[in-house]
């Protein structure tokens, strides 16, 4: 029994209670479960009951017996028990017990759809225009008080039972909404289980404990019972209402998760309506004022239903009363009956038809056969079907609630009112092409309820859900839903073993090296292969199928062997892709291997796919890919080899399809090896310095060593969560110790070059990257050196934490005299010191100082060489221009906070391009870019910080942070609406209409584009860039292609009808690993298909210069014959280790290396924020003055030229919430809600606070299952890191950390940009939840310029190239 079920204890039979119970019970304590009326079939002499009694404060029930009460005189009024009454006890105990037999034959007879053939019902839902009339006009739900996530009371311990046995609790004071935060009814939601909803709904209200006393019904036929009002209107009276329930409940206010389904219990004179979500049952007590009315139609059609049914019990034979009847009894009723509609027959026909899905279902699980199978269900059945309505279908399997994580309440982000969308997602608009691989995917996929979900394998990774601005766990190191590759088809499997035929040579030598004589062609049996034939090799024992492979070259050696050098050939599902590849494709990999010429078994029909870039080509391209594909349909029928083609090579360890080499030097022998330098120590001709993994080190040369080398000050020891976080330390090298050399030289073993996971780690960078440890990197089968003689640089954060703080620099160092012994082993990388004035970057530092350890004194800097690289830079000529570009500040210092100075044509981008409607940043290099769900900007403003784009078109469907993203970029066309629209009106602007695959809502939103928007949409050729993180929340599964979010992943690949020369894709961690990794693998795919290369990853912001932890997925595309970005090196050292993302094949993938240390210590908390003033909680004041000058080097860079501050605005707390962060005390590093325990404890006189509790009632109960709820009402530590941003900042909320480290107050919007890395410029629009919305959700700018500086390396390398190219012709 699952221990959240333990009420259903084992009760006596009917009979015996029967026989037992009190002949004058007033109250029958039931909630007649699947809608029987057990007044008639449980206890007959229930009939006579009236419902008038009343709950008392202890949770007990008043009940009076009927004769006694008559003797009195006194009616029925409700009269508290005494205490020692011990018949009144007993009665109690009885009607308990009753309760929970009924709640067991419920549980055993609900769902309420019919018995029988189920697979044939279907859940018949009448449109919503059909009861539109019936409620109110539209009207948005705005919560007044803090709610917090219901996934708070989440129970570890009920995460995979059946949904009947989930806790129950009462929801009072409550609106239900969807998501758009629009009332909504519950009648849009199917009431029987298991059911799949097309609509979402949520609920947000106060929430209390179910004590299973009654509390919060609904009254048949009075409106007094449950404080709902009659007929469509109602009324309420708030929290705690008019109802049965105390005046004010102790709960909490909370926004649950999706409503899964809704139930309609009655009996006795009260009526019950609960509702599920994945975490409890919720009985609905009295609704919130404003959604008393929508609530009062729902209460109306249960009310019909019941009223109905007792017309149809009490007939002699119910069949004598047809539909017409029962409709013209129900005009007749009195009009101030709560099941009154209207006197005119016609009207109450339309209503009853309108909503009878809610009256139909009441008649599933009655008792009596015949009132079941009654003239009128089968009439109403008939009129409904006649209406517009949809049939949703019941899944097979029994509905099992699994461990969800993810509450998608627009409350939990503040989603309001203000989206430029319809209430219902539209169908993905797409190209033929992207629809076809889409859909394509899905054509094997079982029918909902017959197996897993998706195309993926059954082996893949158990889909993860998780909210996209959740904070990682630190031990989040491995992803492995990409790991398991696809099932071998029929190409991949192993080449029959055949008699080993003979080789031949065919035609003379080309040529000889080495004593080997090297041949272009040869037959091997009856099979002639030529150097760059594609072969089929025999399978060896650790391939797992018969190889695909280039022939490279081919030699005889001079004892007569015949060998040959393939390029092996990757299938598509042996790669990422798994089994959303396209059995046409293979790729060319980088591994080499040689084999006996006798391996090749026959020729393969592979060939080279080359294309011509042109958008104007890409319809025909297609129709050439479709004919492709039916070919190897019919081959794969009649079992012929399929035609197979390769144009991107695959490389895995560095997440990668790219173009492959222009050359492939066929009939040259290529090493083997990994291509990286040789591991090993060799010492420099006359001792003066030595070769350490292929980096050269020579005396005087400065170098990286590990973080934990040289000692740190006392004053500048670490505490809270950058403890024992620090960088590597910086030296120069004086002189080598005692050198051993070795014996003799190591020779390379020949072999295969088939390596393993181990090697190539082992190779991984490690010289340039990997240290700090001890071992790491040390010097193997080569020279040895004793020790190394350095001479130390001092980092400000070595000193003490002022100085960290207040440097002008993240590269600022200082030179001493210390000399110090380190090991060979120690050391990490090259790297440079320079004058101060001088450009820096990721490895270049400036030497601002002196520093004697003794006295600590600061003294000139000494003179230093300038790098060759550096020769004609002019400190003053930069300092100069610098002043004379923007007006002059106070704030001193540089300031840098990029990998690397601005390049030269970026420092420039503020100068405008000559001509017409120039662009700023527009310098002929940076692309012309469209930012699609491009939220407030964030992506863009780190692009623009790069010199890589220019925005001019930007697509946002919330209308605030549209507002931003135009306030930040006012020379952008700004698009508010429907991606799925503008798509459809892009494409038929181009003439592409016949290309484009849309749902004739986005038609119609086409038709209604305003002239000057469809103006402002770009033709192909015209972008060059486009940038955009679509929305992860609610990724549907496999049978749901034609509706939710992740259409809008789709809409992503769409726009590259545009023919983008780089296009790059953000989104959250688990982009990678989401419904089993489907999305990401068919995103890979479509872009390939579309002629891209593409690389993949996973980047933390914590590394590139932002104070909180924030890992995203990226994906680059780049069209044939640009280069594609490689990814940024690691700046800053951060306590979230990288993400390794295991791959097909074994291989362990990271974007960017595992290292001890970095270049460049964390940024804290108080470097970001320290210098704005201080405010109070609830601070609403836009614009400020800032009370003094930045101090940190990250203050000076986001403040830039601003002189005024804006934003800095707090969310309200309530007293309560207020009170208990005033408790929280100051400067104390993990302090939270344990705190307020230990307080209480303390001082029981302080267990309440205004008469609520000061602890959070929920917290304690529930702290084992939740890690103890660390961080809950917790402050910012000034040394630490922000916690991951969330777009709704709360104590209460999955990222409870959010109180200031000094101030009694949740973080501003502009603290929590700050944590973003936003510049202060930066604007945002709409209320204070709209501002933290936009924050929450966008891509930190200083990740997106760490992006972008590596395009823009990129795009300046092609740019040299192609200069260089026309200088030579």
């Amino acid at each position: 029994m699952p221990p959240c079920a333990k009420f259903l204890a084992p009760v006596a039979s009917r009979s015996e209670l029967s026989s037992r119970a009190p002949a004058n019970l007033l109250v029958l304590l039931t909630s007649c479960t699947a809608n029987k009326l057990y007044r008639h079939t449980v206890l007959p002499q229930a009939k006579d009951y009236k419902y008038v009694g009343s709950q008392k404060q202890n949770g007990g029930i008043v009940i009076r017996d009927m004769e006694a009460a008559a003797a009195s005189g006194a009616g029925a009024p409700a009269v508290e028990a005494k205490e020692g009454d011990k018949q009144m006890e007993a009665d109690e105990d009885l009607a308990r017990q009753l309760q929970a037999k009924m709640d067991a034959e419920m549980r055993a007879k609900r769902p309420g759809a019919p018995k029988g053939n189920k697979g044939a019902q279907a859940y018949m839902r009448v449109s919503e225009s059909e009861i539109a009339d019936d409620y109110p006009a539209p009207q948005a739900y705005r919560k007044e008080d803090e709610e917090t996530d219901e996934l708070i009371l989440m129970d570890d311990e009920c995460a995979d039972v059946d949904p009947e046995y989930l806790p129950r609790r009462l929801l009072t004071d409550f609106s239900i909404y969807n998501a758009e935060g629009m009332f909504g009814s519950l009648e849009l939601l199917p009431m029987w289980s298991g059911v799949d909803p097309d609509v979402e709904l949520y609920a947000s209200g106060l929430v209390v404990d179910d004590e299973g006393d009654f509390s919060g019904g609904q009254a048949l036929n009075d409106d007094g019972a449950g404080g709902s009002g009659s007929g469509a209107g109602g009324s309420s009276s708030g929290a705690g209402g008019s109802g049965v329930g105390p005046a004010e409940p102790a709960g909490m206010r909370m926004y649950l998760s999706q409503i899964r389904e809704w139930v309609v219990d009655f009996g006795a004179d009260m009526l019950f309506i609960s509702i599920r979500t994945d975490v409890a049952w919720y009985r609905l007590s009295v609704p919130a004022a404003k959604y008393a009315p929508w609530f009062g139609v729902v209460l109306k059609c249960a009310r019909l239903a019941v009223k109905v049914l007792q017309l149809l019990s009490l007939e002699a034979r119910a069949s004598k009363l047809s539909f017409n009847d029962i409709v013209k009894r129900l005009a007749a009723q009195d009009e101030t009956e709560t099941t009154f509609v209207s006197k005119k027959v016609d009207a109450v026909e339309r209503f009853v038809v309108a909503h009878g899905q809610i009256i139909i279902n009441q008649f599933q699980n009655y008792p009596v056969k015949e009132v079941q199978k009654s003239a009128f269900v089968s009439t109403l059945r008939e009129r409904m079907a006649q209406l517009r309505h949809c049939k949703l279908y019941k899944a097979g399997k029994k509905e099992v609630v699994r461990g969800q994580r993810v509450n998608r309440n627009p409350m939990g982000s503040n989603q309001l009112h203000d989206v430029a969308r319809s209430n219902k997602p539209m169908t993905a608009t797409a190209t033929v092409m992207v629809k076809n691989v889409w859909q394509a995917y899905f054509r094997g996929a079982k029918p909902e309820g017959e197996g897993e979900e998706g195309g993926a394998e059954g082996e893949a990774a158990k889909e993860v859900e998780e909210d996209e601005n959740e904070e990682e766990a630190e031990d989040d190191v491995a992803e492995d839903a990409l790991a398991q590759g696809a099932a071998k088809k029929a190409g991949a499997a192993a080449a029959k073993k055949k008699k080993a035929a003979k080789g031949a040579w065919v035609g003379a030598v080309a040529r000889t090296e080495d004593g080997d004589k090297f041949y272009s062609k040869a037959k091997v049996g009856e099979v002639q292969v030529a150097l760059g034939d594609a072969v089929l090799l025999a399978a060896e024992e650790d391939d797992e199928g018969a190889p695909l492979a280039l022939v490279q070259a081919m030699w005889q050696t001079a004892d007569g062997s015949k060998e040959v050098q393939v390029r092996l050939l990757a299938r598509g599902e042996e790669t990422v892709l798994g089994d959303a590849a396209s059995d046409s494709e293979v790729f060319l990999t980088t591994e080499l291997e040689t084999r006996e010429l006798t391996s090749i078994v026959e020729k393969a029909s592979v060939s080279k796919l080359e294309r011509v870039w042109d958008a104007s080509k890409r319809r025909e391209q297609f129709q050439q890919d479709q004919e492709l594909r039916q070919r190897n349909e019919e081959a794969a029928k009649e079992g012929r080899p399929l035609e197979l083609f390769w144009r991107r090579q695959y490389a895995p360890h560095e997440g990668m399809f790219c173009d492959p080499p222009a050359d492939l030097q066929l009939g040259t022998r290529l090493p083997e090896d990994d291509g990286k330098p040789a591991k090993g120590l060799k010492v420099l001709a006359g001792g003066k310095g030595f070769v350490k993994d292929g980096v050269e080190y020579r005396e005087g040369d400065f170098l990286f060593v590990g973080p934990t080398v040289f000692d740190q000050l006392e004053d500048a020891q670490q505490d809270g969560s950058h403890v024992g976080l620090r960088a590597w330390g910086i030296a120069q090298l004086v002189r080598l110790g005692k050198v051993e050399k070795a014996e003799g030289k190591g020779k390379a073993a020949k072999g295969k070059g088939k390596k393993g996971e181990d090697d190539w780690e082992d190779s991984e960078e490690a010289g340039s990257n990997k240290g700090g440890g001890k071992g790491r990197g040390a010097a193997a089968a080569g020279d040895k050196v004793s020790a190394l003689t350095v001479r130390r640089y001092y980092r400000p954060e070595d000193i003490s934490r002022e100085q960290a703080y207040k440097a002008a620099s993240f590269y600022e160092v200082y030179a001493s005299e210390e000399e110090v012994t380190v090991s060979v082993d120690d050391v990490v990388g090259r790297c440079r010191v320079v004058p101060k004035g001088y450009p820096t970057s990721i490895d270049t530092f400036e030497c601002a100082a002196t520093f004697t350890r003794k006295g600590k004194k600061f003294g000139p800097a000494p003179q230093l060489a300038i790098p060759e690289d550096l020769q004609d830079f002019d400190p003053m000529e930069e300092e100069e221009e610098k002043a004379a570009a923007v007006a002059p500040r106070a704030d001193k210092g540089k300031g840098k906070v990029g990998e690397e100075a601005e390049p030269a044509a970026a420092a420039e981008q503020g100068k405008a391009v000559a001509g017409a409607g120039a662009f700023p940043g527009d310098d002929g290099i940076a692309l012309a870019t469209m930012d699609i769900f491009a939220g407030c900007g964030g992506l863009s403003e780190g692009m623009h910080q790069a010199g890589a784009a220019v925005s001019k078109w930007g697509i946002e469907y919330e209308r605030p942070a549209a507002a931003a993203f135009e306030v930040n970029n006012p020379q952008a066309a700004v698009f508010c609406n429907n991606c799925n629209v503008l798509l459809h009106a892009a494409m038929t602007k181009a003439g592409l209409e016949d290309d484009c695959d849309a749902c004739d809502d986005a038609k119609e939103g086409t038709a209604n584009l305003p002239s000057e928007q469809m103006a402002a949409l770009p033709l192909p050729g015209e972008v060059d860039f486009i940038c955009g993180g679509p929305p992860c929340q609610g990724y549907s599964g496999m049978n749901r292609f034609n509706k939710g979010n992740w259409s809008m992943v789709q809409n992503s690949m769409v726009m590259a009808f545009l023919s983008p020369r780089y296009f790059l894709l953000e989104n959250v961690r688990n982009f990678v690993s989401h419904n089993k990794s489907f999305t990401f693998r068919l995103t890979v795919r479509s872009l390939l298909d579309m002629g891209y290369q593409v690389r993949f990853g996973v980047l933390n912001a914590g590394n590139f210069g932002v104070a909180q932890s924030r890992k995203r997925t990226f994906i680059w595309a780049a069209a044939p014959g640009e280069l594609l970005p490689d990814w940024p090196k690691l700046m800053h050292c951060f306590r979230t280790p990288q993400l390794t993302i295991n791959l097909p094949g074994g291989v362990q993938y990271r974007a960017v290396p595992q290292t001890v240390g970095a270049p460049l210590r964390p940024v804290t908390v108080r470097d970001a924020i320290a210098d704005l003033p201080e405010i109070e909680n609830g601070h609403m004041v836009e614009e400020m003055e800032y009370v003094g000058g930045p101090v940190s080097a990250f203050q000076q860079h986001v403040r830039g030229d601003c002189t005024q501050l804006t934003d800095h605005i707090s969310k309200q707390m309530n007293e309560l919430n207020l009170e208990r962060c005033r408790c929280i005390p100051k400067n104390c590093p993990g302090a939270d809600w344990r705190v307020l325990e230990e307080i209480v404890k303390a001082d029981p006189g302080r267990e309440k606070f205004k008469g609520q509790p000061l602890v959070p009632w929920c917290l304690p109960n529930t702290a084992d299952r939740h890690n103890g709820w660390r961080g809950l009402f917790g402050r910012l530590d000034w040394n630490g890191h922000f916690p991951t941003s969330t777009t709704d900042p709360q104590p209460m909320g999955k990222v409870g950390q959010v109180f200031h480290p000094e101030q009694d107050r949740i973080v501003s919007v502009r603290e929590c940009a700050r944590a973003q890395g936003f510049p202060d410029k930066h604007r945002f629009v709409g209320t204070v939840h709209n501002k933290h919305r936009q924050v929450g959700n966008a891509v930190p700018p200083p990740l997106a310029a760490a992006l972008g500086r590596q395009l823009r390396k990129a795009l300046e390398a092609k740019a040299e190239a192609e200069r260089q190219k026309a200088l030579a012709a």
